[in-house]
C-alpha cells in the first residue's frame, strides 16, 4: 500500500505526475494529478510573463512549483497550483490490467 509523503519529508522526482493534495480557500481538501518542478529544471518554450530568466545561462525557465497536470486541454498540458499549498504526495497508481 502507498502513503502519504509529505513535503517537508520528501519531494518527488523532477516531473513525475503525482497524486499531490492541498486545502483549499475554503479549507476543503483537494487531491489533484500534478509535477513538481524544481528552479531552472525545465526550459520555458517563450520568455512570457510567467517564465524566470537567468542570467548565467542566458535561458528562461519554467517558474519552480507545483502545476496541475491536465491530459485533456488542447492548450495546456498543466497549469501552475496557486490555490493551495501542497502539503502531500504519493505515487499515481498502476492503471487497471
Amino acid at each position: 500500500m502507498t502513503y502519504w509523503i509529505p513535503v517537508s519529508q520528501q519531494m518527488p522526482p523532477v516531473s513525475r505526475g503525482v497524486l499531490a493534495f492541498y486545502k483549499n480557500v475554503l479549507g476543503n481538501g483537494r487531491i489533484i494529478r500534478a509535477e513538481w518542478i524544481p528552479a531552472k529544471t525545465i526550459v520555458a518554450d517563450t520568455d512570457d510573463q510567467q517564465s524566470e530568466y537567468d542570467e548565467a545561462t542566458d535561458e528562461f525557465y519554467v517558474p519552480q512549483g507545483w502545476y496541475e497536470k491536465i491530459n485533456n486541454w488542447d492548450d495546456y498540458s498543466s497549469v501552475f497550483v496557486r490555490e493551495g499549498t501542497i502539503t502531500h504526495w504519493m505515487p499515481l497508481p498502476a492503471p487497471p490490467a
